[in-house]
């Protein structure tokens, strides 16, 4: 395993992360009758 496959991993796996994130923001924000 290389430096560089690692980073790469990481990057891919907080974009992974941050993007589930906003789906669940959207998501809630989106359905009606909900408020936080």
């Amino acid at each position: 395993m290389t430096q560089n496959a690692s980073t790469i991993r990481t990057l891919l796996r907080a974009v992974r992360a941050e993007a589930a994130t906003m789906a669940a923001a959207r998501h809630r924000f989106l359905r009606p009758g909900t408020r936080p």
